[in-house]
């Protein structure tokens, strides 16, 4: 079979660039993603169906607490577990009083509140759709006195 393939000669990469080029549809460019979901009924219906999901989920913030003495820890096991396993666990933590939600988190006004021309729900569906479509979402991060308080979309 070497003989066949050229000699002893060993193939260069992994074997899957060549699979990759030949079978991958052509890579569109940003502008053309975009015209595409305004063009295609199809594209947009699956588009906006995955970002109105996106947009209905309701965030909320905990804070890791000592049940005794209520100060704030930091639980590593909790940030790295799979959802399930961390709304289980956040459930048990927060009936035994080992965690605390934070209903005013300046996070989740942020996520509420975006800027003064868009709802959370508009914003968060926006950042969905354009990273659904062209792989990348940017925002620029308002700032007064270092503490987040606007989200400004920017196209891609």
């Amino acid at each position: 079979m070497r003989a066949a393939l050229g000699g002893g000669s060993k193939r260069k990469g992994t074997g899957l660039e060549l699979s990759r080029w030949t079978s991958a549809p052509p890579r569109r460019e940003v502008p053309a993603l975009l015209a595409a979901y305004a063009e295609m009924p199809w594209l947009g219906t699956i588009v906006d169906t995955v970002g109105d999901a996106f947009a209905d989920v309701m965030w909320r913030a905990f804070i890791r607490q000592d049940p005794g003495t209520r100060k704030a820890l930091v639980d590593v096991s909790l940030r790295r577990a799979c959802g399930d396993v961390r709304r289980e666990r956040l459930k048990s933590l927060v009936d035994l009083g080992g965690a605390a939600e934070l209903p005013d988190h300046p996070l989740l006004r942020l996520l509420a509140d975006p800027n003064d021309f868009m709802t959370g729900r508009d914003f968060a569906k926006l950042f969905c759709l354009h990273y659904d479509l062209t792989g990348e979402f940017f925002a620029v991060l308002e700032e007064v006195a270092g503490v987040p308080v606007g989200l400004w979309p920017v196209p891609p």
